[in-house]
């Protein structure tokens, strides 16, 4: 759904949430609200020129995550300030009357409570009092609310240039698994617990099954399997051992061998398309951003040194 007219979105929203529309103030009346609606989450980001007050609730069994974009920390949740470093956590079946000023700019990721909440525990460990209690969490590094929007806003505007890309269940699953630990790896984590060894082993085990099988199309799952040990330890091992999530290191696993593969010479007729796609590297789009932040340089200047 896509809308710029305050009457359309008032009366029109994703099926799921139960929100209620109104304008306040005397600011512009116009605006967007972009919204992605999939079995696992729905997303939605919103900017308007006038204030709006909005009475919402999370679709059932679920959890709202909601990050201000812009507006300078004038967007109230209850009548609580929501400020620049908080990430506010909306949890149903509650009611909530979100107050967004003019020019205030937001987004809302609702997603499964028990989803959100194994993640949590893969990142933070036993989790402190009840999860269910929270109504913020904080953002633990500089440019994490940032970090997080981006790859939120990201998400959705592949939904629309892409739609057919993400009726794949199985994509569906890696996008839902990318946002949320984008979200737990960039907020504050509770003191960290004694971590046993076994868990590091594990880490180490599941990426030597990926080198040896770096090609292939490997999940969460199948790391697991191929390990014995959960979805929560196989994450905060890795974490642990080496800094980033099983995706984060899949994907930079996939990114050095892409670039061993470009710097050898007899590699110098084929391109960095097939290559990347031989190694299973996925966000093609994405390909060279990330290949610079790693290398200091793009894929396509990796492969004319090499032949030069």
């Amino acid at each position: 759904n896509q809308f710029h007219d305050f009457d359309e979105m008032a009366v029109t929203a994703a099926s799921a949430w139960d929100q209620r529309y109104r304008k306040i103030g005397n600011g512009p009346d116009y605006g967007f609200a972009h919204q992605l609606n999939m079995p696992l989450v729905q997303l939605s980001h919103i900017g308007w020129k006038s204030g709006l007050h909005i009475e919402t609730g999370t679709p059932r069994e679920s959890v709202g995550i909601v990050i201000q974009v812009a507006g300078k920390q004038r967007l109230r949740m209850n009548g609580r300030e929501l400020r620049a470093d908080r990430i506010a956590l909306l949890h149903a079946p509650k009611a909530y009357d979100l107050l967004n000023a003019e020019d205030t700019t937001y987004i809302v990721l609702a997603i499964e409570a028990r989803r959100l909440m194994r993640h949590a525990e893969a990142h933070w460990g036993r989790l402190p009092g009840r999860f269910d209690s929270l109504s913020e969490i904080v953002t633990g590094f500089p440019g994490g609310q940032q970090a997080i929007s981006a790859l939120l806003r990201e998400c959705l505007y592949l939904g629309y240039q892409n739609p057919e890309y993400l009726n794949d269940p199985a994509i569906q699953d890696s996008v839902v698994d990318e946002m949320l630990d984008t979200v737990f790896l960039n907020s504050r984590m509770p003191a960290n617990q004694p971590l046993p060894r076994q868990r590091h082993q594990m880490a180490r085990k599941a990426a030597q099954y990926l080198e040896d099988n770096i090609g292939e199309e490997i999940s969460l799952r199948a790391m697991c399997e191929h390990t014995g040990v959960s979805e929560r330890s196989l994450r905060q091992g890795f974490l642990e051992c080496f800094g980033v999530t099983p995706n984060t290191f899949v994907r930079r696993a996939r990114l050095f061998r892409l670039r061993d593969t470009l710097k050898d010479p007899a590699n110098e007729h084929s391109t960095i398309t097939a290559n990347a796609l031989q190694l299973g590297v996925a966000h093609l789009g994405r390909l060279p951003s990330e290949y610079k932040s790693l290398f200091g340089e793009l894929p396509s200047e990796t492969l004319r040194r090499a032949r030069a």
